[in-house]
């Protein structure tokens, strides 16, 4: 809810009609810290389904998950418009927009949680007051639609858009494609609402549709952030497109051909986002790169000094290389997860043992040791199998997944344990025993680069930070306004 400082300013400055991109300017850490919060509530939130819910995924497209991602897809485009307008004054109706529509869907995704009116294993209890929930976003986007379409004038750019090869340009696809993913998520998070009131029937629109639906826009998000970096404002010639092009398409390329024939990672989707990684990490390095070498030879720093001096003389932009760099670790963790996830489910007697194998970690092979069953916490009771781990024929590790049951809310929780090997992880649920403790039921999987993304989404905090921290300039700046304004008070 952060959200609504600069959706405020937006809205004040539409009222008193101001042209400029001072309440963006005013209001820029502010948006910054809001989309920090929310995307470490989407990264949380994910690392809670993942370690608590036991179904071996991170993310599972369930209606409150959307309800936070949707808002944090229309926040991150508005995020890089905003630079074009304070760059080339242009976009400015583009950007209203979307902070109106992103405080809207902010209040919005707390009626869906709260109203109950879509199932989801987050939902909240209902409460009453979803329908003045309701109401208040009507209210609110109704006014702020009028209040932006009466100075739809008043918010002309001051220039055109020169070239389809520019900044600019790149940035508008971008901003589409995340607009393009919000839309998919709210139309199939809405869908048995929409089915409900027009066909009588609550259809529910599953992972699947998601997945497929937005996997090629994300990558091509991916390949964006690589190419924005190269284009100049306005326009740029082909023979220097292509010469800045050059060498990070041809990193890419390697990859996309050494790939397949090195490792086990063949799939065609799979390949073409590593290449888009391996390009878009490519030029990343070469932005840091020029700007560390430059300042190494202007002020002959060593390199390590240079760096630091650099990011810190231009923390917004060196900032954001970092979270672009959180992308595309996370990135890796979840191809992993999507095109090499393997699962299996064993009913397995004492002593007995069962196998799993993926060719990124090798086989596995889990010995049923035993079931022990009694009170844990009070009011719970707790069922634990241990497992002895072996890898590759040598024993590694012992594992105890749980389930625990509230007796009085008569509901159960899965639990899993889970060894870790490198980036990856050998994941365990128990999914049923037999009363005597004989006998039980084990779902394993083997989550391939997993921890790529819990490491990226580390990364994309700490250049969110970095990049939302003030300037020691803004700092003194912010220092002498108090102090003169303390003066005038005085006298």
């Amino acid at each position: 809810v952060a959200f609504i400082v600069p959706y405020a300013f937006a809205m004040a400055a539409l009222f008193t009609n101001q042209r400029g991109d001072l309440w963006m300017r005013t209001t820029r850490r502010w948006t910054l810290v809001a989309w920090l919060f929310l995307s470490m509530g989407l990264l949380l939130g994910g690392r809670w389904a993942y370690d608590v819910l036991g179904w071996g995924g991170y993310w599972g497209w369930d209606a409150v998950e959307n309800a936070a991602l949707i808002p944090w897809l229309v926040a991150t485009p508005f995020l890089h418009s905003v630079i074009i307008q304070e760059n080339r004054g242009m976009m400015k109706r583009w950007n209203v927009g979307l902070i109106i529509l992103t405080f809207a869907l902010v209040i919005e995704g707390t009626f869906l949680t709260r109203s109950g009116v879509i199932g989801s294993v987050h939902t909240f209890a209902q409460s009453a007051i979803g329908p003045l929930f309701l109401g208040f976003i009507g209210v609110m986007f109704i006014a702020s639609l009028v209040l932006f379409i009466s100075r739809w004038e008043l918010l002309a750019s001051d220039n055109e858009l020169d070239s389809v090869f520019s900044r600019e340009a790149i940035f508008l696809l971008n901003d589409l494609f995340f607009i393009g993913i919000a839309f998919t998520v709210w139309w199939g998070t809405h869908f048995p609402i929409i089915s409900e009131a027009l066909l009588g029937n609550k259809i529910v629109v599953g992972p699947p549709f998601f997945r497929k639906a937005t996997g090629p826009l994300f990558a091509g998000i991916v390949l964006l952030m690589g190419i924005a970096p190269l284009m100049p404002w306005r326009h740029i010639t082909s023979k220097k497109l292509l010469r800045q092009l050059a060498f990070p398409a041809a990193v890419g390329v390697t990859v996309a051909i050494l790939l397949p024939l090195l490792t086990s990672i063949k799939m065609k989707g799979a390949v073409m986002t590593f290449a888009f990684v391996a390009f878009t990490a490519t030029v990343t390095l070469m932005e840091y790169w020029r700007g560390i070498n430059a300042r190494h030879r202007a002020h002959g720093e060593n390199y390590f000094t240079a760096m630091v001096h650099l990011v810190a003389r231009n923390r917004r932009r060196y900032g954001g290389y970092l979270i672009h760099f959180g992308v595309l670790f996370a990135t890796i963790g979840i191809i992993g997860m999507e095109f090499y996830q393997v699962e299996t489910q064993q009913n397995v007697s004492l002593g007995q043992s069962f196998s799993i194998e993926s060719p990124f970690t090798g086989r596995y092979d889990l010995t049923f040791e035993g079931l022990k069953q009694g009170p844990g916490k009070p009011g719970v009771e707790n069922t634990v199998g241990t497992l002895q781990v072996s890898h590759n024929g040598k024993v590694v590790n012992t594992i105890e997944p749980y389930r625990e049951f509230f007796v009085r809310q008569q509901q159960p929780m899965t639990i899993p344990d889970i060894h870790r090997q490198g980036m990856s992880e050998l994941y365990v649920i128990i999914a049923g025993w037999e009363p005597d403790g004989q006998s039980a039921s084990f779902k394993a999987y083997i989550n391939p680069m997993i921890n790529w993304l819990w490491f990226g989404g580390l990364v994309f905090v700490f250049g969110t930070l970095v990049a939302a921290w003030p300037s020691a300039q803004v700092a003194r700046q912010t220092k002498t306004a108090k102090s003169r304004r303390n003066v005038v008070e005085v006298s």
